[in-house]
């Protein structure tokens, strides 16, 4: 096969003779070796008497592919910032042209060592988020002899970085197929973890529309009078909702107040009377309304003596009544000479209340009590209470009577009562003169709760026409049918 003392085109293989034959090294080089000639060699045989078969032979595997081998193999997997060590191998087919190593894409120095029958290229770097994915090449580059051009193998394997969220972003779509939870919020990101790491989106605006909901009121419930007070409606809901706050007492509600520009506290600086009652707002938007539960509202004030209490003389002796008004509903006491006043035989006392804030006593005297000392009327609730005198008819009050202007009025009937009880006034009719009677009635009772066969009224004169001595006449008596007529004079 080959005969180093021929010319190199007489041999089958070309070669050259390397070793020193007299040290016993044969080593040779065959030179362009072809694929054919892959076989086993076993024996030196020479031109003279050197002639030899060597137990162990060598087997020549000739080959057109030399693939690279890669360490660690296929796919790795990394976390970011970690070093890796990638070692690329390929097997020294001659020593004198070695392959020669490379990466690509070049990811950080590598180191090169060289042996006897391999080369070992050894890179190092950190891995990257950017290397996530990356396919890393090692190309081992054999160089051929003339007339035969250079021939390059690779191999590559895949790296996966383990590394935290990045450039999380949000895209919604406007289209029916999107879903969105109520939130009156109009800024939202998407928030991205694993177990490496935590990021934010950048801030999304998002318009979610939807209607007045959870609407929330809220009231002090008791005020007292002259006090400032606030009601506060809220809800959610976008776009903003407006406020409409309605008054609920007496029947159909109406509006008390439209607030502007989405406000929700609803402020009165000073509490009056008439604020007492049911409230309850509307939240409205253009996608629809919504109505809270009533609130109730009640404005506490001082009990006080009405100007309108007053005593008159009658033939049969006199009354005194005292009409007080307060919340909470206040109570009355009479007081004679600075000793308290209860109901007996000798002054009765009979007490009614009206509407729901007020209450009158009646106390009735007789015709030996025309001399009275001061009789005061007192009133009191659980936020104060004040006392009046209450001036009972003195003789020279009486004296003037004759100076007063009859008019006459008859037919006053009291018929409306049985077809309304609750009547406030009932009118005189057929009067004499231009004028006109009103008469004021209230029932009275005993007290106890138990029927009565006859309910006794007295009745009040409430019209322009009174006595010189500015008294109002009363009229007091027993109804027992409410269709009786009462004629007064």
């Amino acid at each position: 096969m080959f005969d180093s003392s021929l010319p190199g085109h007489l041999n089958v293989l070309q070669g050259e003779l390397v070793g020193n034959l007299l040290e016993g090294d044969c080593t040779i080089i065959f030179h362009n070796v072809p694929i054919g000639q892959s076989s086993y060699y076993f024996r030196l045989e020479c031109d003279n008497v050197l002639k030899y078969t060597f137990n162990r032979g060598v087997t020549i595997n000739v080959k057109d592919n030399w693939i690279p081998v890669l360490s660690p193999k296929g796919k790795i997997e990394v976390q970011e910032g970690s070093p890796v060590r990638l070692s690329c191998s390929a097997i020294i087919t001659c020593p004198l042209l070695p392959p020669m190593l490379s990466w690509r894409p070049s990811l950080g120095d590598a180191r090169e060592e060289v042996g006897a029958e391999v080369v070992t290229s050894v890179l190092i770097f950190n891995a990257s988020s950017l290397h996530h994915k990356e396919r890393i090449f090692c190309s081992s580059l054999y160089k051929r002899q003339a007339g035969h051009s250079n021939i390059s193998f690779e191999k590559h394997l895949t790296i996966n970085v383990l590394s935290p969220p990045r450039n999380v972003s949000v895209e919604y779509p406007p289209g029916p197929s999107f879903t969105a939870l109520v939130s009156e919020e109009t800024q939202f990101y998407c928030q991205v973890r694993n177990p490496y790491g935590v990021q934010n989106s950048s801030l999304t605006q998002m318009d979610v529309h939807f209607p007045p909901k959870e609407l929330r009121v809220e009231s002090p419930g008791v005020v007292m009078e002259g006090l400032g007070f606030t009601l506060s409606c809220s809800s959610r809901a976008w776009p903003p909702t407006n406020y409409t706050w309605y008054q609920a007492s007496g029947g159909t509600p109406r509006i008390w107040v439209r607030l502007p520009d989405h406000r929700v506290n609803l402020t009165v600086e000073r509490a009056e009377r008439h604020h007492s009652g049911q409230y309850y707002c509307l939240a409205e938007n253009h996608l629809g309304e919504k109505e809270s539960t009533p609130v109730d509202l009640d404005i506490h004030f001082a009990a006080e003596i009405l100007s309108s209490s007053h005593c008159v003389r009658l033939p049969s002796g006199g009354s005194c009544y005292c009409e007080s008004q307060g919340n909470p509903m206040p109570s009355l006491a009479w007081q004679l000479a600075g000793e308290a006043v209860n109901n007996s035989a000798r002054w009765p006392i009979r007490e009614f209340p009206i509407d729901n804030l007020g209450i009158i006593s009646v106390i009735a005297l007789d015709q030996s009590d025309e001399d009275l000392p001061t009789l005061l009327c007192l009133s009191n609730n659980s936020t104060r209470g004040e006392q009046m005198e209450v001036v009972y008819a003195y003789q020279s009050a009486l004296d003037r009577r004759g100076e007063e202007e009859d008019l006459h009025y008859v037919n006053v009937s009291f018929t409306p009562l049985a077809e309304n009880p609750e009547v406030d006034y009932i009118r005189g009719m057929d009067s004499k003169t231009a004028e006109y009677a009103q008469i004021r009635p209230h029932r009275t009772g005993s007290g106890d709760g138990e029927t009565q066969e006859e309910e006794e009224l007295y009745a009040e004169c409430v019209s322009s026409g009174q006595t010189g001595a500015k008294e109002e006449v009363m009229a007091e008596g027993s109804l027992r049918d409410p269709k009786d007529s009462l004629t007064a004079s």
